[in-house]
């Protein structure tokens, strides 16, 4: 029912954090069809927050401490969070790591869970609802055009890969010219690089 995110921000000891995410998403047609029950839900703090497991046999709750829960249930059920879009998620996680690299520091934004928890509809999101990975790349662009400073130049790279299966691949390459086994990383100037 949910994905984890892992939201890694290093840099110069200020700020330095790895944050951790849960994203609750809605049924999908299989849990529909099947009158699933819906055993999450979770509290937000200022600070922090809390996500609930229900046992549906002892109806016993076993609680969970996040840096953030995101429930995107269900915009009308009470009692289950505040509901959270693809805004609320890129404002929270998306525009932080951005900053930071932004000001230079290291960062790394993933999702991981199991097939189908909706990992990459928060990461790629829809054409009508954009995730995290289109919505960063709009702001970087939108913060170039409004630059007043003629004497900056620009160089934006970006690289989105999977991990799965132990293997690794590039999102952004035609899937049928990738490798039989993944792509292997590489130590180069910049750091690793999957090629």
């Amino acid at each position: 029912i949910f994905f984890r995110s892992l939201h890694l921000t290093m840099g110069d000891g200020e700020g330095e954090a790895v944050k951790v995410a849960v994203r609750m998403r809605c049924f999908n047609g299989r849990e529909t069809k099947e009158n699933a029950t819906r055993i999450v839900r979770m509290e937000k703090f200022e600070k922090g927050s809390n996500t609930f497991i229900k046992d549906p046999n002892s109806g016993q709750e076993k609680k969970f401490v996040y840096d953030y829960s995101f429930q995107t249930h269900s915009k009308t059920e009470q009692g289950i969070g505040e509901w959270a879009d693809q805004n609320t998620v890129f404002d929270t996680l998306g525009r932080p790591v951005m900053n930071s690299a932004l000001e230079g520091k290291n960062v790394c934004l993933f999702a991981y869970g199991q097939t189908g928890a909706g990992k990459s509809y928060s990461m790629l999101g829809k054409q009508d609802d954009p995730g995290i990975i289109p919505r960063t790349c709009d702001a970087i662009f939108e913060l170039i055009d409004n630059n007043q400073d003629a004497s900056l130049t620009y160089v934006v790279e970006i690289q989105v890969v999977e991990i799965y299966c132990e293997m690794i691949n590039d999102l952004l390459a035609d899937r049928k010219k990738w490798p039989a086994h993944g792509h292997k990383p590489q130590l180069t100037d910049q750091g690793y690089i999957v090629k």
